[in-house]
């Protein structure tokens, strides 16, 4: 297995361009496959299990853009890259490099 992407980083990404508190992903929100796929990086779909992981965590975790990232890499088995340490609360790991 190469590098994966999850799917609920545009998500994320694209609310907060289209809320005026990102403007400077614009070129990112409009052409996120062909930039996960320029910098080899392969998609990973949202299942309907990580979307139950992310249902079952506590009301600490409030931010559903963080619940789906943790529970994809739960789920997957996966290592988050992110510099928010609150993912490891939720199960995943993470490292920051």
């Amino acid at each position: 297995m190469g590098s994966l992407s999850a799917r609920f980083p545009p998500i994320e990404a694209s609310y907060k361009h289209y809320r005026g508190r990102w403007p400077e992903v614009a070129p990112l929100v409009n052409a996120f496959e062909e930039v996960v796929a320029a910098e080899g990086f392969d998609l990973l779909p949202l299942s309907a299990r990580h979307a139950i992981r992310a249902g079952s965590y506590g009301p600490e975790h409030r931010d559903p853009f963080d619940r789906m990232l943790a529970a994809q890499a739960v789920v997957e088995g996966l290592i988050l890259v992110s510099k928010d340490r609150w993912l490891s609360g939720m199960g995943a790991e993470v490292v920051w490099g």
